[in-house]
């Protein structure tokens, strides 16, 4: 009877993990009590109440959710409530993922100089953040790559 009560509970909570819900969302829709869920979870996990997800599985369920809240139109306590998500976690991911996204690279259009600009007016390149590098006219090439070089090297 215990490895067969084992198997069943393996089984939904897996099914539980698939299926996005947090665990008291996905209880309530299958009629389960949630303490005893996190019962089980933490008997067949050997102790640990919550197993850590292996090989970016949180970190892509985190991205879809982040995903369907954004094109829900919902506030993120409203999308959290109608699935059993914590809030607060929600905003731990929104913040993780955002600051390990990383920034497209830098690319550089060909720019041609009407001869009034070569003439006498400064250049403005827009970096970045927002940035910007202003070469007035007179500049020493050297002096421009090396300030290329150097952000280029900071990227």
């Amino acid at each position: 009877m215990e490895k067969a009560s084992a198997e069943i509970w393996r089984e939904r909570i897996e099914r539980q993990q698939a299926s996005g819900l947090g665990v008291g969302a996905w209880c309530a829709e299958q009629g389960l009590k949630r303490k005893t869920m996190w019962a089980w979870r933490r008997r067949l996990s050997g102790g640990a109440a919550k197993p850590r997800r292996r090989g970016g599985e949180a970190r892509r369920r985190w991205q879809r959710l982040l995903a369907e809240q954004a094109a829900s139109g919902s506030s993120v306590a409203a999308f959290c409530r109608g699935r059993g998500l914590c809030a607060p976690h929600f905003f731990q991911w929104k913040k993780k993922l955002a600051a390990g996204a990383v920034p497209a690279p830098a690319t550089f259009v060909p720019v041609k100089l009407a001869p009034a600009a070569a003439r006498g007016m400064a250049i403005e390149l827009i970096l970045c953040g927002g940035r910007k590098l202003r070469i007035k006219p007179g500049f020493e090439r050297e002096h421009l790559l090396a300030v290329v070089e150097a952000l280029e090297r900071g990227r």
